[in-house]
């Protein structure tokens, strides 16, 4: 009879592999309508998170930080959205995932002030 724990790890691990799988896309599309020189770095950052040592390593372990920066990489592609719409909802959506990276640790709440800042200065 397997362990509770482990099928309990293997879930999570494949809950923070399909997080690390949208962060990547997140930041492609982060630099979509972008010259091709932010795009150049957009590649670049992408290649450093993929081999930067404490989120491989979070990743491993299962810890929140690696949702927190799926939905605070969320909340930033949003908010630029929203910032180039300007409408309500889609401050509302930039809302939610800066509140659901902020549910997930709160260190990052803080991403909600340019949201806030974008909607109040225009």
């Amino acid at each position: 009879m397997k362990s509770p724990r482990k099928a309990f790890t293997i879930v999570e691990l494949l809950v923070v592999a399909g997080l690390m799988a949208l962060m990547f896309g997140l930041i492609v599309a982060n630099g979509r309508p972008r010259p091709s020189s932010i795009r150049a770095a957009q590649d670049f950052a992408s290649a450093l998170l993929a081999v930067a040592y404490l989120h491989v390593r979070d990743s491993h372990y299962g810890t929140t930080d690696v949702p927190m920066t799926a939905f605070t990489t969320l909340a930033v592609l949003l908010i630029l959205r929203a910032h180039a719409r300007g409408t309500a909802a889609a401050f509302a959506w930039a809302g939610l995932a800066g509140g659901l990276a902020g549910a997930t640790k709160y260190t990052a709440v803080f991403v909600v002030v340019p949201a806030v800042a974008s909607a109040v200065l225009g």
